[in-house]
């Protein structure tokens, strides 16, 4: 009798089971197609066995948990390589932009219109008609209009790119809170179960799901690092130098944040202490900062060289002043640059002129301005674009690595499924069997 009664009681918790399992499966089938779904499994844990007399009868299992297939190493490895793809990919966007704006190839672009600037003066000293003085002011306006026009394009682009800046800042501090809440409602769902079995561990696998797409796009912004805490959270962290800056801790979370006095980016931790941002080659964050300081270069390097040459050319024709610049203040929005209202080119002092083109303080050279500007810009964006490539192609190798763990065989499942119908019915049919043998055994009473 109770052999039979212990039958019934296997049966029933392989029934439970196998609901389970089909439920799971099914869930796994529904989301398939979602990328930051982890493919479900259900963990079985064998109940020991009774003794009755002098034999050991089994007592069936029960469900243990059920874990997401996930590979912790794989998974830090592709969100690296987010990082790195999405840092290299936001500096080859801007650096391309920035170099279709400041092309200079030596035949168009500043080069061009400084070599006619500087070539006006030679033809002003073989021939010093009023033709060719007109033609040195002609030359001289369109050189200011080159320069300022460039600066203008790059300054709009200097702001977008300070834009999207904020905007990266906003989502990740917004990922950060929205990952110390998942974290918060994890462990609050992963509290265990009073099953009677009290190592049954209960997942809050939709839930991890979730807050892995936050993380996956907060690896997208910065380089982090991620730690699995023993109650279902996560730590996440950055590390600059030699510091290593907790952003998330369980609930509480740091912030990213622009210092407009210091004009700097600084990290706030959990425990509210504030670090510089640093430079790493990693996160779109990251590659929007990198990108920014090079048009910052650039404006201050026209800005330079609009001062150099106003300074040395109104030193060099001293019956006129030839060039108007005002040093700008802060944070210019413009180049204050123009051709001096009393300008009037000076046949005597035609051939001193020409010679400031060969000086070597300053980027007089229009060939040597067009290197800068052209290879200087031009492997920016090339180097960015080549790193981008190889990133895209580790991400995405590593991506099918990472769903042949934890993607989701729709064929795979179905199987599974026919498996687990075929074990119902199993049971099914021992607890009717058993019914039977329980009802003969009770009226042969």
């Amino acid at each position: 009798m109770a052999g039979l009664i212990q039958s019934l009681e296997t049966a029933k918790l392989t029934l439970i089971n196998t609901q389970i399992q089909v439920q799971t499966a099914n869930h796994n089938v529904a989301n398939a197609e979602e990328p930051d779904y982890h493919r479900q499994v259900v963990d079985l844990k064998t109940l020991p066995p009774v003794r009755h007399r002098m034999m050991y009868i089994g007592t069936g299992a029960y469900v243990y948990m059920i874990r997401q297939t996930i590979d912790p190493l794989l998974e830090n490895k592709l969100l690296y390589a987010t990082s790195k793809q999405n840092y290299y990919e936001a500096k080859a966007e801007y650096a391309k932009i920035l170099a279709t704006y400041n092309f200079d190839d030596g035949n168009s672009g500043i080069s061009a219109a400084l070599r006619n600037f500087w070539d006006s003066w030679d033809e002003l000293n073989e021939s010093p008609t009023d033709a060719q003085k007109q033609n040195v002011k002609n030359a001289a306006n369109r050189l200011v209009s080159t320069m300022k026009e460039t600066y203008a394009m790059i300054k709009s682009l200097h702001d977008d790119i300070r834009e999207d800046i904020e905007q990266s800042i906003d989502k990740v501090n917004d990922l950060l809170e929205k990952i110390a809440t998942y974290n918060q409602e994890i462990a609050k769902a992963e509290t265990p179960l009073d099953s009677g079995h009290p190592d049954l561990r209960h997942t809050a696998n939709d839930l991890r799901d979730a807050r892995y797409s936050a993380i996956k796009e907060l690896a997208e912004q910065l380089p982090i690092n991620v730690e699995d805490l023993d109650n279902g959270m996560v730590r996440i962290s950055v590390k600059v130098g030699s510091d290593t800056i907790t952003l998330v801790d369980g609930i509480d979370f740091g912030s990213l944040d622009y210092d407009a006095n210091s004009k700097s980016f600084e990290y706030t931790d959990t425990g509210d202490v504030s670090y510089d941002c640093g430079d790493l080659e990693a996160g779109r964050f990251y590659g929007l900062k990198d990108i920014y300081s090079n048009a910052t270069d650039i404006l201050n390097a026209m800005q330079n060289i609009a001062q150099t040459l106003t300074a040395d050319s109104n030193g060099t024709h001293t019956s006129s002043p030839v060039f108007d610049y005002t040093p700008p203040a802060s944070d210019p929005s413009n180049l204050d640059f123009e051709v001096d209202a009393s300008f009037a080119p000076d046949p005597s002092l035609a051939t001193d002129m020409a010679k400031l083109q060969d000086n070597d303080k300053a980027p007089y050279s229009p060939s040597e301005l067009a290197k800068f500007q052209y290879t200087t810009i031009g492997s920016w964006q090339k180097d960015a674009e080549d790193a981008g490539s190889f990133y895209r192609s580790l991400h995405d190798e590593l991506l099918k690595q990472q769903q042949s763990v934890s993607g989701v065989s729709i064929d795979e499942e179905l199987v599974n499924i026919i498996q687990y119908q075929q074990i119902f019915q199993a049971a099914a049919k021992i607890i009717r069997t058993v019914a039977d043998l329980l009802n003969v055994t009770v009226n042969m009473v």
